[in-house]
C-alpha cells in the first residue's frame, strides 16, 4: 500500500510536470471562438464535457479563479490524475467507472456533482462511459436535467501529437514544440421531461457536438503543422 502511494505520488507529478513542460513549449494558442472564456460566464457554473483521452491540455483553458471540479474515476490509476489535477486547482470529485451512477459509489459522486453546481461551481467530467469510445453515457445527461444548467462541450488538439491505438480510447498525448487548440461549443440544455427518447436524444446531440468539436480542433492543428513544414 506504502509503496502503490510513493508510485501514485512521483507519477501524479511526473504527469503534472509533463503537461506544464507541453504548454511552456507551446508554439501557438487559438481559442474558438475568440473571447469565449469571458462569453462563457453567461452560464457560469456548467457542466464542461470532453471524450476520454482528448483532454489533457484542458487545465491550460482554466483561468484562475475559476472554481472548477472535476470527476476522477474510482479506478487505482484515476489516483495519478488526482494528483496531477489537484496540482492545477481543480476540486476532486471521485466517482464510479460504472456505466450506471447507481452503482459503486456513482450515487455519491451525482450528489457531489450537483452539490458543486448548486454553490455556484462549475464541474467538468468525460462525456463517453468506460470502454465504450465516444458514446455519451446517461450520467451527464441525468446531471444536466436535475441541475438545470447547461452541458458546454469542449475539445483540445495539439499540432503534435501522439496517438496510442491499443487504448480503448485512442488516448491522444500532445507533444512538446505545438500549437494547442481549444474549441468551445454551444451550451447544451436539457429541458426534457426526463423520458427516455428526450434523453437519449440529448445524448445524440451531445455525440454530434463533441466529435464535431474534436474534428474542428484537430484541423486547425493539423493545418498550423503543415504550415510549419512548409516554411
Amino acid at each position: 500500500m506504502l509503496r502503490r502511494k510513493i508510485r501514485d505520488l512521483f507519477l501524479g507529478e511526473l504527469i503534472t510536470l509533463y503537461l506544464r513542460s507541453v504548454w511552456r513549449t507551446r508554439l501557438d494558442l487559438k481559442i474558438v471562438p475568440d473571447g469565449i472564456q469571458d462569453a462563457a460566464n453567461y452560464v457560469w457554473p456548467c457542466i464542461f464535457a470532453t471524450w476520454h483521452g482528448q483532454n489533457y491540455m484542458l487545465p491550460f483553458f482554466r483561468r484562475d479563479g475559476d472554481d472548477i471540479d472535476i470527476l476522477v474515476s474510482r479506478h487505482k490509476d484515476g489516483e495519478l490524475m488526482v494528483r496531477a489535477l489537484s496540482r492545477f486547482g481543480f476540486g476532486i470529485i471521485r466517482g464510479s467507472g460504472n456505466r450506471r451512477w447507481d452503482r459503486r459509489g456513482g450515487t455519491g459522486a451525482a450528489r457531489a456533482l450537483l452539490g458543486s453546481l448548486s454553490h455556484g461551481r462549475s464541474v467538468a467530467l468525460t462525456a463517453d462511459v468506460p470502454t465504450i469510445r465516444r458514446k455519451a453515457g446517461p450520467g451527464i445527461i441525468k446531471l444536466a436535467f436535475q441541475s438545470g444548467r447547461p452541458i458546454v462541450p469542449m475539445a483540445v488538439a495539439t499540432s503534435r501529437r501522439r496517438i496510442l491505438p491499443k487504448t480503448w480510447d485512442l488516448t491522444s498525448l500532445p507533444c512538446f514544440f505545438s500549437k494547442v487548440v481549444f474549441v468551445v461549443g454551444l451550451p447544451i440544455y436539457v429541458t426534457s421531461d426526463g423520458s427516455a427518447d428526450g434523453w437519449a436524444a440529448k445524448r445524440d446531440e451531445l455525440e454530434r457536438e463533441l466529435d464535431k468539436l474534436n474534428s474542428q480542433a484537430i484541423k486547425i492543428a493539423t493545418a498550423y503543422r503543415r504550415q510549419i513544414a512548409e516554411a
